[in-house]
């Protein structure tokens, strides 16, 4: 149904509809900052450092 018309006793009535009352969102507590590097894998922690040097 078209928003604004109702319909009463089978016939259709327009009526402006009141613009819909929005209450100001709640103010939100600082977000957590983004990571920029997300924590290393199990598996990459238990990997020889040395290793990785070799690689390097």
């Amino acid at each position: 149904m078209p928003d604004g018309v109702r319909e009463i006793s089978g016939r259709e009535i327009a009526q402006p509809s009141p613009p819909p009352r929005r209450e100001p969102p709640p103010p939100r507590e600082n977000p957590p900052p983004p990571r920029e590097n997300p924590p290393p894998s199990p598996r990459e922690q238990n990997r020889p450092q040395r290793i990785i040097d070799t690689f390097a």
